[in-house]
């Protein structure tokens, strides 16, 4: 919003106001560009947040927010005829001198941010010995910076414009335009050190760049922004690209200004010195901005893992469940179809020899009774033979004697015949 009303005042020509410079400074934390990313980093790392990532893009934040907030002081101080802005020396160095130094220091702790995440995915390379090396060379060119800067505080800078001519019709050059040549030759050196810096942060991620490259492309995700949001090394990679292209517009500007003090032309040129600066300044947002997107999206795609483990996880979970609860119906099915057929083999079995003992004493009662009859029948047929061979010679005996001898004979007979059932009883239960 603040930037809309400074737009809107720049189209108008009403200068900065002492109450809208102060509500600036007071916001700068709030309206920094990357408050919101730092909040929403924050807020979905909420259980873990003393990782020294979350450290890096916190003091990153603090210092560039407090360098935007000291930028503005300068917008207190009213134009003064014959200065350069920012006109006075304690301008200078509170709006320039501190403010490139928080700048770089911020610059030099999120440089550490590409090393951790290089680290990270090649914990034992050993190219991460010439990355620490490389890095450690970088932020000490970024320190030279900090030393021009805070030089300018122990020996103050001339602010006034110079517009005298020396004996060769060359202009006197002011000292803000050789802080401005120094500032933009170590800015080149700072820049070629950074794609030194990148490329071997490129060979180190190359490998699993294009492992994962290849495993999204047999998956079938061939969109950019699936591979995008999913694979870190590919962010890091466009962060480079981006930083690289920075460097033919840094050579341009420092050429400029090396030929401005060489020929010596007026040095109220400032060859789209703000302009440039504004490049860098948006150039190396870009960079860091994807510090936050990184770690937002990496936190994304970690908890889309999980959910999908976890559903993964209860869908075996079921499955095993409905296979345990299968084999136990299965299981109790089996143990009553074999306690039915149990019973029932023992049933028919219980059947069967109650059918054969109940056979075997009808074969045997069938058996008691023939015998029975044929022996009575034969000692009938003994005792009539008998009879009539006694009878013979007694043929006038009365038939009441004859009966009776008949009785005699059937009840000796059947006596005898039961005693030899009983007899063969005893011989069958024994076998």
């Amino acid at each position: 919003m603040h930037v809309i009303l400074n737009l809107g005042d720049s189209k108008s020509r009403i200068s900065h106001r002492p109450c809208d410079v102060t509500q600036i400074i007071l916001n700068s934390y709030i309206t920094n560009y990357y408050f919101p990313w730092l909040c929403l980093v924050f807020f979905l790392y909420r259980k873990n947040l003393k990782r020294p990532v979350n450290y890096i893009l916190f003091i990153f934040f603090f210092l560039n927010a407090t360098g935007d907030a000291l930028r503005e002081v300068r917008h207190y101080q009213k134009n003064l005829p014959g200065k350069i802005t920012p006109y006075t020396t304690l301008c200078w160095n509170i709006s320039y001198a501190f403010y490139y130094t928080l700048i770089f220091l911020a610059e030099i702790i999120a440089d550490w941010y590409m090393v951790l995440r290089a680290k990270s995915f090649n914990p034992y390379s050993k190219k991460l010995s010439i990355i620490y090396v490389i890095c450690i060379a970088y932020n000490l060119i970024k320190g030279y910076i900090i030393v021009i800067s805070l030089y300018t505080v122990v020996k103050p800078l001339d602010l006034s414009v110079v517009n005298e001519l020396t004996k060769d019709n060359k202009f006197k050059h002011s000292a803000v335009t050789k802080f401005n040549l120094y500032y933009w030759i170590v800015i080149l050196v700072i820049q070629i050190a950074s794609t030194i810096f990148d490329i071997s942060i490129f060979f180190i991620l190359k490998k699993s760049l294009f492992d994962r490259l290849r495993e999204y492309s047999r998956k079938n995700h061939n969109s950019f922004i699936e591979k995008f949001k999913n694979i870190s090394e590919l962010r890091i990679m466009l962060s480079v690209v981006v930083s690289l292209c920075y460097l033919p517009l840094l050579v341009i500007q420092a050429k400029c200004y090396y030929v401005q003090v060489k020929i010596g032309k007026d040095p109220t040129a400032q060859y789209y010195d703000e302009a440039l600066k504004k490049i860098r300044s948006f150039v190396f947002s870009i960079n860091y901005t994807f510090m936050y997107l990184d770690q937002i999206l990496l936190k994304l795609c970690i908890e889309k893992k999980k959910s999908a483990e976890r559903k993964k996880m209860n869908n075996r979970l079921l499955m095993n469940n409905r296979h345990r609860s299968f084999h136990s119906h299965h299981n109790n099915s089996s143990r009553s179809n074999v306690n039915y057929t149990n019973e029932t083999s023992f049933n028919s079995q219980k059947t069967l020899i109650n059918f054969n003992n109940m056979r075997s004493s009808n074969s045997y009662q069938q058996l008691i009774d023939s015998s029975i009859s044929s022996q009575s029948s034969t000692a009938v047929t003994k005792s009539l033979n008998t009879y009539n061979d006694n009878a013979s010679p007694k043929k006038n005996k009365n038939k009441k004697s004859r009966n009776h001898s008949m009785s005699s004979a059937l009840y000796h007979n059947k006596s005898s015949n039961y005693s030899s059932i009983s007899f063969n009883m005893n011989d069958h239960y024994t076998c």
